[in-house]
């Protein structure tokens, strides 16, 4: 029978690092009996999966073949076939949409029947992940200015860990389902992609770990300067302009990382966490791990500051090194 791993991230937890790191490394894997398939893929990981399964669950009259993914595995002189797809976990990185959610996932458990389906997610301490979730909205597509978490409290959440744990189990069946810490004290060698690797059974020196991550953490001007242009009613031209270069003016040389929620809004939701969280770790959590996951999700934050924020100044030398004009509105 093989065996089937199915990464679904979850959102900011070091899946993008984890996906390059086993595209570029396939050849070394099957060396070690792991395929990492190429059906489905884009941007390194399997994300037409999600892309399909999404239209297909909005328009009923359409239908996904993935069956290409599973002769590719089947034909494959692996054992072991490894799927990556953050958006497996979550509609984005703010909405969970378990319904969609489920109905993707019961696919993906008919697809695979009759092998060794294993689930593999990270858990992150929910005022870091929803920290790291809001800088994304704002560098990112979304393009979102606001710094808002209230929507991330809700019982529904991805983010409710024993919610989302138990409706996996629900598809793929009891016992299916391994749960990993992101945390740096707690990930093999303290490094993401050697934690994944050790998870899949690889010891060390059996796939080259590049030194250098390529992931990097968006610094607090960085940050603070998306917030300021996403409030301007900018073309896509306009913003793909601004955007040009900034990364490397404005990123994390040298300067601090960004942060968007101080202490007082982190304890706030880990404590709108706190009985979830318990649950989870009581129910979920293999006893040896149970005292790292504790010591990771429990416990308050102190001197933790929002820093986003960027001068007007450097806005203004900014765009008008971009070749944009500024002018004083009356």
């Amino acid at each position: 029978m093989k065996k089937v791993i199915i990464h679904i991230g979850q959102y900011k937890t070091g899946s993008t690092s984890i996906q390059k790191l086993l595209w570029e490394s396939r050849s070394e894997l099957l060396k070690n009996g792991i395929l990492y398939p190429e059906s489905f893929t884009r941007d390194c990981a399997h994300f037409l999966v999600s892309d399909m399964l999404r239209i297909e669950y909005r328009n009923k009259d359409f239908y996904t073949d993935l069956v290409p993914l599973r002769e590719e595995i089947e034909n494959s002189s692996a054992g072991v076939a490894v799927i990556s797809c953050e958006s497996l976990s979550g509609a984005t990185v703010r909405r969970f949409a378990p319904d969609m959610m489920m109905y993707m996932w019961r696919r993906l458990a008919d697809l695979f029947e009759g092998y060794d389906v294993r689930i593999v997610f990270y858990v992150r301490r929910q005022d870091e992940s929803i920290d790291s979730r809001i800088i994304q909205e704002i560098k990112g597509q979304a393009r979102k200015s606001t710094i808002s978490y209230e929507s991330f409290l809700s019982e529904s959440s991805a983010l409710n860990y024993h919610f989302f744990y138990s409706l996996l189990e629900e598809v793929f069946g009891s016992g299916t389902v391994d749960a990993r810490l992101y945390d740096r004290k707690s990930v093999f060698k303290s490094d993401i992609r050697y934690d994944f690797l050790h998870y899949l059974g690889l010891p060390l020196g059996a796939i080259s770990v590049p030194s250098s991550e390529d992931n990097v953490s968006p610094s607090a001007k960085l940050v603070g300067f998306y917030r300021v242009i996403n409030t301007l009613n900018l073309s896509a031209d306009d913003y793909s302009t601004l955007n040009t270069g900034v990364w490397r003016e404005l990123s994390a040389s040298g300067g601090p990382k960004a942060v968007v929620l101080g202490s007082r809004e982190r304890n706030e939701i880990m404590e709108y966490f706190s009985k979830s969280n318990e649950d989870f770790v009581s129910e979920y959590v293999r006893e040896e791990s149970k005292e790292g996951f504790s010591d990771a999700l429990f416990g308050p934050v102190r001197g933790v500051e929002a820093n986003v924020f960027i001068d007007g100044v450097d806005v203004w030398r900014i765009l008008k090194n971009k070749g944009f004009d500024v002018v004083r509105a009356l």
